[in-house]
């Protein structure tokens, strides 16, 4: 992130210990400007995302309506 090598994080702590990676992790991407998602739901819709806008369809739709 540092290095502006990264542009997107994806991070799904799990376990005790994980939490406190996570924070840092979250942290540096807020501090470096880096989208950080923290969910598997928000993953899939993001890679939903990415694969509609290759195809030239964008349509947008509450996650509720995807994950409900």
């Amino acid at each position: 992130m540092k290095n502006g090598q990264v542009d997107l994080v994806i991070n799904t702590p799990s376990g005790r210990g994980a939490r406190t990676d996570e924070g840092k992790i979250r942290a540096a991407a807020v501090q470096h400007k880096v989208t950080c998602i923290t969910t598997l739901a928000a993953a899939h819709a993001a890679v939903e995302a990415v694969k509609a806008l290759r195809q030239g369809e964008l349509t947008v739709k509450p996650l509720q309506d995807w994950f409900g």
